[in-house]
């Protein structure tokens, strides 16, 4: 059985107290294969001591560095004890000679950044993955003026699921904040479905700030063509969409899978308990990695609702425990305004043992206010391993079920 090629780096400590950039998560060059195409999804989580400057980080590739496009990313935090999620989406072609990819932190002043989590995830689609049939995706780098009515930016082309698969779809906008008093986000947007999630969150430094949101959903489409689509919106004002991104991949090409998704609202525990909001269980038929994504929208409806979260798993049968293990003291996640409704995701590659059934938990906690609602929630996880369609084996399940079929009729 063959395993796609799925890399992983993250760090948990570390800081930066000036606008030179620090190394912070790092997949070395040496990981990857040159002229293959990777999936590259990343998360940086960081606090600041100041509550007027800004929290700055960038997705790099190669030892010069070269940024991303669009990837360098600020955003000023309401407190000094807050923490605040950026994220990134690339689908990048190694060259020739294969280069590293990290993620940087500094601060737009001489107060100290505090890396509480930055992860990189990259998942090499060439060789396993067919584009246009096993994933769809889409980019769009026009810079453009949001508008209050939702717009199709970057837009798959349609595909038509059938009806049974379990699909992964994510999408990623960078954006520039020129009003600081207006909501600014995006829709993750499915022509047949509706609204898949959204962000919508208010800026706070119109001359500094760039943010970058990733939405996720994972569920079965129903048997008819669509599109998956990012739309930009914002309240009023003329922030600027610098970036968007979309991916939409079918997860019957690995091994195996489990996911869950709920757009209702949980009310989560005050810390420092925690509320599960969402759960899948697999029972792996091989030892090996998986990767497990959790992600949820925050829905902060009054001054004062901050969360925290923490993702945990029970890889060998001892247990749950929080991995990554990422400091989830109050108050965490920030807010700017009460109609936020800001994004929050996590995720691991993990080796889980073979013989039962393993567990992955979702869990939230909210700081203060009874109204803080967590909603739009998913959990998914998938085998590295990939789904063997060998003609052999595929025989063999046609016999098998030819044979079931049989049995049946008598």
């Amino acid at each position: 059985m063959a395993n796609a090629q799925v890399l992983y780096a993250e760090s948990l400590t570390g800081s930066a107290n000036s606008t030179t950039w620090v190394d912070m998560a790092s997949i070395p060059d040496s990981s990857f294969t040159a002229g293959k195409t990777y999936l590259i999804i990343a998360n940086q989580v960081s606090t600041t001591s100041s509550a007027t400057n800004d929290i700055r980080a960038r997705l790099v590739h190669g030892t010069t560095p070269t940024v991303f496009d669009d990837a360098s990313l600020a955003i000023e935090t309401p407190g000094s004890t807050d923490y605040h999620e950026l994220s990134f989406m690339f689908l990048y072609t190694q060259p020739g000679t294969p280069e590293l990819v990290k993620l940087q932190i500094s601060h737009s002043s001489t107060s100290t950044v505090t890396n509480i989590l930055s992860q990189i995830i990259a998942i090499k689609l060439s060789d396993d993955f067919i584009s246009g049939t096993d994933y769809f995706w889409n980019e769009d780098l026009v810079n453009y003026t949001i508008t209050s009515t939702p717009t199709a930016k970057a837009t798959t082309a349609s595909f038509t699921p059938n009806g049974t698969d379990t699909w992964l779809s994510i999408g990623q906008m960078i954006y520039d904040v020129v009003s600081i008093v207006d909501e600014i986000g995006f829709e993750l947007y499915d022509s047949v479905a509706g609204v898949l999630g959204l962000v919508w969150q208010e800026g706070e430094d119109a001359t500094n700030d760039f943010i970058g949101h990733n939405v996720f959903w994972v569920g079965t489409p129903t048997n008819a063509s669509r599109t998956v689509a990012v739309r930009p919106v914002n309240e009023a004002g003329s922030n600027v969409m610098l970036a968007s991104r979309v991916i939409a991949i079918n997860l019957a090409k690995f091994a195996q899978s489990a996911a869950v998704f709920s757009a209702a609202e949980v009310d989560p525990a005050t810390s420092p308990s925690y509320t599960n909001v969402a759960t899948v269980s697999f029972t792996p038929t091989n030892t090996g990695d998986w990767v497990y994504i959790g992600f949820a929208a925050l829905d902060q409806n009054e001054s004062g609702t901050n969360f925290g979260a923490r993702i945990q798993a029970n890889p060998d049968g001892g247990g749950l425990v929080s991995n990554p293990n990422f400091n989830t003291a109050a108050p965490g996640i920030d807010i700017w305004d009460t109609l936020d409704e800001t994004v929050f995701s996590v995720f691991k590659l993990l080796q889980f043992n073979s013989g039962a059934s393993r567990t992955v938990n979702y869990d939230f906690t909210q700081v203060a206010g009874t109204t803080g609602r967590v909603e739009d929630i998913g959990l998914v996880a998938f085998s590295v391993a990939l789904l063997d369609t060998t003609p052999a084996v595929v025989t063999k399940k046609l016999v098998l079920q030819q044979a079931v079929n049989r049995a049946s009729t008598y």
